[in-house]
């Protein structure tokens, strides 16, 4: 949860959500795309998961999950660690971009995916790497893909049944980022 920084000072409130909750693993856990507790898109419920209450840097409660990325999907959903079902999850934001061969071992992808596996729409995010590295140009990204699909998010209009997206943000040492250009995944990456 240290990753974002105090990044998501300014996405909280611009969500304007009646209610959100802030999930995240103990600690760093990069290239792990699937769940310790048992494959990402099992719903069969494993043995309980460790969560923590905490808070992140910017004093927002969070809870942490002692597991890998997909785990805080199964301690939410599955173990009903939450009493209500998303209408999105929003992975991220990653650290170091999610691309190519990195997408299929990405614990930020694997969260987004096991949300997926439940009929949930998710969104992977990740910032590139840089110096310094760009968090507020990823959550500026964030809120323009937000604000792009809120409707279809809401009529149920998305382009798939199960909204599954990853969006990259490079850090930009000069400039700034202009937008975003959609690609497909290839299978297996």
């Amino acid at each position: 949860m240290t990753g974002m920084r105090s990044s998501w000072t300014r996405v909280v409130p611009a969500l304007a959500v009646a209610a959100l909750l802030l999930v995240a693993c103990g600690s760093t856990k990069s290239t792990a795309g699937g769940s310790g507790a048992v494959d990402q898109t099992t719903t069969a419920a494993p043995a309980p998961l460790t969560v923590t209450d905490v808070k992140t840097l910017s004093g927002y409660p969070a809870k942490a999950v002692d597991g890998y990325p997909a785990d805080t999907i199964i301690w939410a959903i599955d173990q009903h660690g939450i009493n209500f079902t998303p209408d999105l999850v929003v992975s991220g934001i990653n650290f170091g971009q999610n691309i190519g061969q990195l997408v299929k071992i990405s614990g930020t992808v694997g969260a987004a995916r096991a949300t997926a596996a439940r009929a949930i729409p998710a969104l992977a995010t990740s910032q590139g790497l840089g110096d310094p590295v760009d968090f507020p140009a990823g959550v500026k990204q964030v809120l323009a893909w937000l604000s792009s699909q809120r409707t279809a998010l809401t009529n149920g209009s998305a382009l798939s049944p199960v909204l599954l997206q990853n969006l990259n943000t490079p850090s930009c040492a000069t400039g700034s980022v202009r937008g975003w250009s959609t690609c497909p995944s290839r299978p297996g990456g």
